[in-house]
Order: C-alpha cells, then structure tokens, then sequence
C-alpha cells in the first residue's frame, strides 16, 4: 500500500484516514495498557495468595496456631473477592466455562479489543473506535478505577497487617 507523509501506510481502497487510523491506534493502546494493569494487579493478588496459602500450610503442623489457619482463610478470602472482579477464579480453561458464569472484567476488555485489533480476522478497518466502544471503555475505566482503589487498600492495609501477624506467630512469610 502506499504510505501517507505522516509515514502511516494505508490501503488505499481503506476507507480509514491519519485521524480515524491514530484515533484507533491510540485507543487501542490505551484498553491494552487498561487490560496490562488488571494482568499485573491480578498476577500480584496471585502471589500474596500463595503467600498466605504457604504460611497457613506452615501453621497446620502446629495446633497452637489454628487461629494463623484461620487468619489466613480470611485474608485469602480477602484477596479472593477483589480478584474475582477481574477475573473468573472458577474459570477451569475450558470453553464452556465462559457460558456458566459471567466474565469479569478482564475478560471483557480483551474481548473488545479483540474486535478492534481483528482477532477474528475482521479487524478495525482502518477507522477510530465507535462511540459505543468508546463509551463501554469509559464503563471499563470506572470498574477498573473502584478494582484498583480495593486493591490499593488491600496492599496497603491488609497485607502488612497478614505479614505482621504472621511474623508474631513465628512465620517468615515470603513476600512477593
């Protein structure tokens, strides 16, 4: 295809133009940096999980700690609330999954930029996200907002808390 000055190359049967074909490029670009951050809260809520798991293992072998167990119970619950807002924790990987409960949100996100960026072969045509992509993202944006601002808590509060906690209880926990 031929190359416009501005270097974009472009079909030239398109009907995309620079604007539509930057307005998409940089709205793409702003849902993968969207679907990034709720990867990274996610991956990190992952690892306090196993944290807690690992430390409430270590309690068990000793019965003057239940309560630790128990503790431990309730920060995974904790960590599990929030991260079930991003994404299904009973998702097994298997197809059908998706039909029994519904996606959360990084399921979601991804699968409307799958659209725009043409998973499916269809692509974005070269024109700039629709103002219902545009306002469906602004939703994603606030649900992201509230997960993130419950996370913040969590990683503020809860879990120097969990690690104190367990530290008196002679329990070096591994950080993630």
């Amino acid at each position: 295809g031929d190359v416009k000055p501005d270097g974009i190359a472009f079909d030239p049967h398109s009907p995309g133009t620079t604007q539509t074909i930057t307005a998409q490029v940089a709205f793409v670009r702003q849902v993968l940096s969207e679907i990034d951050q709720v990867a990274q809260m996610g991956n990190h809520l992952e690892s306090l999980r196993k944290m807690g798991q690992d430390a409430a293992a270590t309690a068990a072998k000793d019965p003057a700690k239940a309560a630790v167990v128990q503790d431990a119970k309730a920060f995974d619950d904790k960590l599990s609330a929030v991260e079930a807002k991003m994404i299904d924790l009973r998702n097994t990987g298997r197809s059908e999954d998706a039909f029994r409960q519904p996606v959360q949100l990084y399921e979601r996100i991804s699968w409307m930029i799958g659209q725009m960026i043409g998973g499916n072969g269809s692509g974005g045509g070269d024109l700039g996200p629709t103002e219902q992509q545009v306002a469906v993202n602004e939703g994603f944006k606030q649900e992201l907002a509230a997960i993130k601002a419950q996370y913040d808590a969590l990683i503020k509060t809860d879990v120097p808390a969990f690690e104190a906690l367990l530290r008196r209880n002679g329990i070096n926990p591994v950080v993630p």
